[in-house]
């Protein structure tokens, strides 16, 4: 998938990494329409980490710092590539977005310069 076929979706957004709340959870601003902005968890799709009170939970939540340490989504990256992530929800039959303790559940993509995706579960597995 690149940014255009993406952007050509339904339940899509475009979003800034904030932090790490745990080896499968974002804090993320996410870029809503109308030019409103919002904070938001959320939850990678198809990816489970341990729980944040053991050990292999805290250095999963290291290893999704680490992903995003550094220029590439910080500083500079920020004045080039303001919006890095792109969010995909899906929608139930009844309409409500899938949500797991308060956080929505959602496939998360990386964009590169020349507009590719990579989705964050690929690059965490």
């Amino acid at each position: 998938m690149n940014a255009a076929e993406f952007d050509a979706s339904l339940w899509h957004y475009r979003a800034r990494y904030i932090r790490a709340i745990d080896g499968d959870t974002l804090l993320c601003l996410v870029e809503l329409p109308f030019g409103l902005r919002y904070e938001m968890r959320v939850r990678l799709a198809g990816f489970s980490a341990p729980e944040r009170n053991t050990l292999e939970g805290q250095l999963a939540a290291q290893r999704m710092r680490e992903l995003f340490a550094g220029d590439r989504y910080t500083g500079a990256m920020l004045e080039t590539r303001y919006w890095p992530l792109r969010i995909v929800t899906e929608k139930r039959p009844s309409g409500d977005e899938t949500t797991s303790f308060e956080r929505y559940v959602a496939r998360v993509y990386l964009c590169s310069e020349d507009h590719e995706l990579t989705d964050l579960v690929g690059l965490l597995s």
